[in-house]
């Protein structure tokens, strides 16, 4: 399963997929997800959803669908067998290795194009919690 290409691929990073995918993926394989749970998925729980929901269902410009996904920090992407078709077009000039496992899709996005960011190298455990201070 895809899952399990994750859990056993070697290179490092962070992943990105659909929340009720989100949810699984750190359990299931060692990595982080930039978005699941909310209260593991902050800051801006809602916005990260609301976002993802339209990289994933073909909804953003195609520039802005690869500038956000470079933006998180992913190396990979975890596209379901609802939204697979509509995502892939629009990162083809980001990634460098796409897996098909049924219907299901996993993107590995280039690393030239994904930024060192804590979700990228960070352990796995939910997506990055940025903490704010107060002056």
């Amino acid at each position: 399963t895809a899952l399990d290409y994750l859990k056993h691929n070697k290179q490092p990073g962070g992943v990105l997929s659909r929340a009720f995918l989100g949810v699984t993926v750190p359990g299931r394989t060692g990595r982080q997800t930039y978005i699941g749970d909310c209260l593991w998925s902050e800051p801006n729980c809602s916005r990260r959803s609301q976002i993802t929901n339209q990289l994933f269902f073909g909804q953003l410009r195609p520039w802005v669908a690869r500038q956000f996904v470079a933006g998180t920090g992913a190396r990979f992407v975890l596209a379901d067998c609802e939204t697979a078709s509509r995502v892939g077009h629009e990162l083809k000039s980001i990634v460098h290795d796409v897996r098909h496992f049924g219907c299901a899709t996993v993107s590995e996005v280039d690393t030239r194009v994904a930024p060192a960011s804590a979700l990228a190298e960070s352990p796995p455990h939910g997506a990055p919690v940025r903490t704010s201070r107060r002056g």
